[in-house]
């Protein structure tokens, strides 16, 4: 399968762009071998972009945030005008409504919230039912790993053991695979589903008053629920003690610049993986590790990098647990115009990977991972795509054979951020960044679109699970009319939703006065993480701004008063 970067965007070919920038004729610049109009800063992405700027996914150029206007006619192709400020769309089917917030230009693009190419316009240029047809053959080398090719793109694989494959990557750096099936069929035993749904929540908040906080990225508490690590956008992060809602933080020996995305406690507690990229040409990504017995100790937070997991060229974007306990990492590889999923497994008694990968081609940058049973009742690896686009893709071992599922289910889905599962594994909730929609995967298939509840004036990014699965709370960017820190509540199994305003399952239960103390925040600031904690019916939140000059970060704690109490 051949893919062509900005599939659905009218792209002119016909120069050469060896080095981004590089001049073309007529004033011209030229960028992703099309010659561009150089009348602003060129990019191909946000990150190209000063603090304040975003990349026009249309022109390819730098323009600014939250740009004023009128009406539409002052709005860049694919913007409406909403509230005098040209915003993107959000996917087919909100028309008329339109997202109050813009990508951020200072962040590099694996941000959840950068949707560089609308899904309104990637829908309405190029329906799903057509996309294979349309992609041209020769706009892009060779990815040699499409199952179906005849070049025998999957090697080495020996059924049943052959889960982890071989992908010929571009620089043959990843190796072949020779292990046994990384899917069991059977979920965990102590995946217990509740009996009955939970009364719908009353929810306290309260900001901890911790200094020096900068925007918060990810946060996951200890399996005994005494602390809970959170992960800063960049830089470091923080130990927090539940109790007396200290916060120590850590970070790594100085380097290039270090963007943290995801983080696991292993199921014993002994110790924490965490996943990130140090940003730079190329981006490497990396795993590390935090000791629960170093911080029990009194040593502080020892966070370890593991060198042997450093990958150039790609960024470690997501980490999930198989139901053995093993920490699946996905990567997100740029190739060409196009970009490659690719999983590995972290090997925890030796700090490396585990033999074997197994790698796809997609249509956007993937941020997100989750295991979840497919239709046959096995476990396979469900991957949420979003960045410059959209795509789904599960990877699963079927009769023994190994295979990618491309797009099962998928409608008009929008960029995709955040994913969870159910602990029992039956299904997932799945956040559509650009599309506002709370989607759930389950059978081996995203269901179908217009069953999703939508909150369309909200730019809800991710999704997370109570540990016995009794509620999962969605989160994402403030929303508006008044401005409140958006959280929404979903208890297990209701999820019927014929409106968010009136009779919906699930109940919006977002942080009111967000616009006030102790909050001060604006339309602007989000919502990135939630947590709860082991044993009881709270957790935290965490959040933030990040711009130029400007950082902010939100460590909130939470308690359901009519939930079991957080001691």
């Amino acid at each position: 399968m051949r893919w062509v970067w900005g599939a659905g965007l009218a792209l002119s070919l016909g120069c050469d762009d060896a080095a981004p920038g590089a001049a073309a004729d007529g004033g011209e610049v030229c960028l992703g071998a099309a010659c561009r109009d150089a009348g602003g800063t060129a990019c191909r992405e946000n990150r190209d972009c000063p603090p304040g700027f975003g990349c026009d996914p249309a022109r390819w150029q730098c323009v600014p945030e939250a740009r004023p206007c009128a009406d539409r006619s002052g709005c860049l192709l694919g913007e409406v005008c909403l509230d005098g400020v040209c915003v993107l769309p959000t996917g087919a089917g909100d028309a008329g409504v339109a997202d109050g917030g813009s990508p951020d230009g200072s962040r590099p693009d694996a941000a959840p919230l950068d949707a560089a190419v609308p899904d309104a316009l990637l829908d309405a240029a190029l329906p799903d039912a057509r996309l294979d047809a349309a992609l041209r053959d020769g706009a892009l080398a060779d990815m040699a790993m499409d199952a179906q090719a005849a070049d025998a793109a999957w090697v080495d694989a020996r059924p049943p053991d052959a889960a982890w494959l071989d992908a010929e990557a571009p620089d043959a750096a990843l190796p072949d695979a020779d292990l046994p099936d990384a899917a069991p069929d059977a979920a965990p035993e102590d995946a217990a589903v509740p009996l009955g749904p939970v009364p719908r929540g009353v929810y306290q908040y309260t900001r901890l008053p911790v200094g020096g906080l900068t925007e918060l990225q990810r946060v996951a508490f200890h399996p005994s629920g005494d602390y809970a690590v959170a992960l800063a956008y960049s830089g470091g992060g923080w130990v927090v003690d539940w109790q007396t809602g200290e916060a120590t933080p850590f970070a790594l020996p100085a380097g290039d610049p270090v963007y943290w995305t995801d983080l696991a406690f292993l199921p014993g507690g002994d110790r924490a993986v965490l996943t990130g990229y140090r940003f730079g040409e190329p981006d490497v990504g990396f795993v590390a590790e935090l000791s629960d017995g170093a911080w029990r100790a009194g040593e502080g937070p020892v966070v370890t990098e593991s060198l042997d997991t450093r990958v150039p060229g790609e960024r470690l974007t997501a980490v999930d647990l198989s139901p053995d306990g093993v920490p699946v990492v996905l990567a997100s590889r740029r190739v060409g115009g196009g970009y490659n999923a690719v999983l590995r497994r972290y090997a925890l008694d030796t700090g490396g990977w585990l033999p074997g990968i197994a790698a796809t081609v997609t249509s956007a940058g993937c941020g997100d991972l989750a295991h979840v049973r497919d239709e046959f009742g096995g476990v396979g690896v469900v991957v949420t795509c979003g960045e410059n686009g959209a795509d789904l893709h599960l990877y699963r071992t079927l009769g023994g054979v190994a295979e990618w599922v491309a797009r099962p289910g998928v409608g008009n889905i929008g960029n995709l951020g955040g994913i969870a599962a159910h602990p029992s594994l039956d299904y997932a909730l799945i956040i559509s960044t650009s599309g506002r929609r709370v989607h759930r995967f389950e059978g081996g298939r995203l269901l179908p679109s217009n069953t999703a509840p939508n909150y369309s004036r909200q730019g809800i990014a991710q999704v997370a699970f109570q540990d016995d699965g009794r509620r999962a709370l969605v989160v994402g960017r403030a929303g508006v009319q008044p401005v409140r820190g958006t959280v929404i509540e979903y208890r297990h199994d209701l999820y019927r939703c014929p409106n968010v305003a009136n009779d919906c399952e699930l109940t919006e239960v977002s942080i009111p006065g967000f616009d006030g103390p102790p909050y001060n925040a604006e339309s602007t600031h989000r919502i990135n993480d939630a947590a709860f904690r082991p044993g009881c019916d709270g957790g935290l939140l965490v959040g933030g701004y990040s711009a130029f000059r400007v950082n902010v970060g939100y460590l909130i704690r939470f308690q359901i008063d009519n939930g079991r109490a957080c001691p």
